[in-house]
């Protein structure tokens, strides 16, 4: 057609190679403004790409030298202080700002999106990081909103298995499992959606269940909530992940 024609002009224009290898972008119609999508390109470039009055925006943002970038997650924050967060290849995140298209690494060890789970709530000033391990351990990273620094930090380690999980490894060696990395529309986001448990708050979950410092996707179950739901941040959370008449559950649907 006549536009594709009109963006596949300026996409070649601005210098993009097809075919495309990521495209991010936040769909949902349940924001203030849309920001378009970014995507790299086959040599790894990485673009903005939106339509502006009707004509196609195409533009090229500068990566650090060496940098692949591997996840886009595209926020469209109220705020509109943020295009983007992504991760590289290596497992950093990054930020990406509106002001001057510059990448900020954040001051955190590097994560696997395929085998962690990252959960970012924050605030005008700080931001409270959560990272899953595959193994049951939880990292915390208290983070300066202004610089992206590490301002504290806590680890949790994986709890020990019982006699029953020992068990269940011989009897089921192998396990299947559905995960979604679509983005959230919350203010507080996930790349990828811890899986809702039914099981009860941990010590250390119990003070965090519904207040200001995350609790992994529930834990801990809500009286307000049906039997088939978790509490997630204060809100009921299917086990589908879909939200129970409040604001979506983290992770989206």
């Amino acid at each position: 057609t006549e536009k594709s024609a009109a963006f596949t002009e300026m996409m070649r224009r601005k210098g993009f190679e097809f075919p495309a290898r990521v495209i991010a972008g936040n769909p949902t119609t349940r924001k203030e403004y849309d920001e378009g999508f970014f995507l790299t390109d086959r040599t790894g470039g990485l673009f903005h790409l939106k339509q502006t009055v009707g004509r196609p925006y195409v533009r090229a943002v500068p990566l650090p030298e060496g940098l692949e970038v591997a996840h886009i997650h595209v926020t469209e924050f109220r705020g509109r202080q943020y295009y983007a967060l992504l991760t590289d290849t290596a497992g950093q995140l990054y930020v990406l700002t509106t002001e001057d298209y510059a990448l900020h690494p954040v001051e955190i060890p590097p994560v696997d999106l395929r085998q962690e789970g990252l959960l970012i709530v924050g605030n005008p000033l700080d931001w409270t990081l959560r990272v899953a391990a595959a193994d049951g351990a939880e990292h915390y990273y208290a983070i300066d909103s202004r610089d992206f620094s590490r301002l504290a930090e806590w680890h949790y380690p994986a709890p020990a298995p019982s006699a029953l999980d020992r068990a269940a490894r011989w009897v089921f060696p192998f396990r299947l499992k559905f995960t979604s990395i679509r983005p959230s529309t919350l203010a507080c986001l996930t790349f990828r959606r811890a899986p809702c448990s039914s099981e009860p708050c941990s010590p250390r979950h119990t003070a965090s269940c519904g207040a200001t410092t995350p609790c992994a996707c529930g834990r801990k179950p809500s009286s307000s909530c049906s039997s088939e739901s978790t509490l997630s941040l204060g809100y009921c959370c299917s086990r589908n992940g879909k939200d129970q008449g409040a604001p979506p559950c983290l992770g989206g649907a």
